[in-house]
């Protein structure tokens, strides 16, 4: 991006680019800006367009601050900048959310709030975190297919979750190591996502490498399949790399971690601009030292999870799945239908629930539960939450402007309440937990707590 004082009259511009991907890849805004310097060690600057929102104690100058810091642990981390001035361009705008990375800057839209609060300041470092980390991960190493543009054709790769994925982790990852957020701030975050991965039954069936080379038909075109058909590289692809990042310090004793596979990659691809080979294995395991081909077999190659509470263990954390307590408040049970509705609209169906089999479809609008009205998603959770696992209900809903009668026999819910919790005695784990994160061990408390009762009914 050209960052370019505002003209007092018009006049005409010039501008000079080495080929069409360079011009393409500098993105050009028109309009009042206002323009913050970035006090990192490299050139940057903060231009924000659109009003934000009165409240809060974070403000503009805040924001340029903590970002330098950001910066210039990205740097660190990789041992060099690559390029000679880098912008964010940040838009505001009801509603948004979104960025785009570029070699020398970011587009970036957030909502106006984001100073209100301190979720929605973080929400928007680690959106800008996320497309900076790009500047490395992503536009420069890249397999062939993202450094050589055909513009009349997709390009299909299986490595978006290396492009995604790795960068999904840092971005939050980098928060935390430059003193950004918080141990908790950071623990929450993964664990939200933990909780959204194990709502996805695609998960089940559909690899990060599948993911990352079906984008063009799975997450550039969703539909009510997607659900049950597909996993996010974004996603899954963080919590893998978190997990990976965990064992690869675990079994080197603290020696390497994931930071020397970044160096690697960036050594050996990004800086030279060579384009990475699809199997990346071999650089991961010449970076750390390990056989890492249960990893790439299992979780990326494969569909399994990333071992997540296995990893936590040997950094003194637990990871705990329950019932969410006002589920189960009264002597009540943990029952579900497995689908997903906005208001009383249903948007999914869980292949694995009681709606699948019972023939409930998106579209459907669930109007009663076994002869009560529902009018909210909140009424329904109620009505069904009243009964017991093995009861049979009948649903009403309107399909296609059609009234329809079903009937389901309600299912133990899954879990919807997880927490991280520190062991009361961590032992040697203790030295681990302040290596990998910062802070001393906390001890036996709750550093984390998401309850996802509300995604679903």
């Amino acid at each position: 991006m050209w960052s370019t004082p505002w003209p007092t009259s018009c006049t005409a511009w010039a501008c000079a680019c080495g080929s069409i991907d360079e011009l393409y890849d500098h993105p050009i805004h028109l309009g009042p800006v206002r323009r913050h310097p970035v006090p990192a060690r490299v050139p940057v600057e903060l231009a924000l367009w659109g009003e934000r929102a009165p409240g809060g104690i974070f403000d503009e100058p805040r924001l340029a601050a903590d970002l330098a810091a950001i910066v210039d642990d990205h740097v660190a981390r990789f041992g060099e900048a690559p390029f000679a001035h880098y912008t964010f361009l940040v838009m505001l705008a009801p509603d948004a959310y979104g960025g785009l990375e570029h070699r020398a800057s970011s587009v970036n839209l957030y909502h106006p709030q984001w100073g209100s609060s301190r979720k929605h300041y973080e929400g928007l470092l680690e959106l800008l975190s996320h497309e900076l980390f790009h500047a490395w991960n992503g536009k420069r190493i890249a397999p062939q297919p993202l450094l050589a543009f055909d513009y009349a054709r997709e390009a299909y790769t299986p490595c978006l979750w290396v492009m995604e994925g790795v960068t999904s982790h840092y971005d939050r990852h980098a928060l935390r190591t430059s003193g950004r957020i918080t141990a908790k701030s950071y623990l929450e975050k993964v664990l939200d996502d933990w909780a959204r991965l194990q709502a996805t039954p695609g998960r089940r069936v559909h690899s990060l490498e599948a993911s990352s080379f079906d984008a063009w038909i799975k997450l550039y075109k969703p539909d009510e399949s997607n659900l049950n058909t597909t996993v996010s590289y974004y996603l899954k692809g963080g919590l893998v790399l978190f997990a990976l990042d965990l064992q690869i310090r675990r079994r080197t004793e603290g020696a390497r971690s994931l930071d020397d596979v970044l160096r690697l990659l960036w050594q050996r691809y990004g800086a030279p601009g060579v384009a990475h080979p699809d199997d990346l294995q071999p650089v991961f395991e010449d970076a750390t030292g390990l056989a890492l081909a249960e990893v790439f077999e299992r979780q990326i190659r494969g569909v399994d999870d990333p071992d997540l509470a296995s990893e936590l263990r040997h950094v003194g954390v637990e990871l705990r799945a329950s019932a969410d307590p006002a589920q189960v408040a009264d002597g009540l049970a943990a029952v579900w239908l497995g689908a997903t509705v906005t208001g009383i609209k249903v948007s999914g169906v869980m292949d694995d629930g009681p709606a699948a089999e019972a023939g409930l479809s998106p579209g459907d609008e669930l109007i009663a539960v076994g002869g009560l009205r529902a009018t909210t998603d909140g009424e329904l959770r109620a009505l069904i939450g009243a009964g017991r696992p093995g009861d049979t209900v009948e649903l009403a809903a309107f399909r296609r402007g059609r009234l329809i009668r079903l009937t389901v026999a309600l299912a133990a819910a899954p879990p919807t309440r997880y927490e991280l919790v520190g062991v009361a005695d961590p032992g040697p784990a203790a030295a681990r937990y302040q290596a990998w994160i910062g802070e001393p061990h906390p001890g036996a408390q709750v550093l984390a707590t998401i309850t996802t009762t509300a995604r679903w009914v």
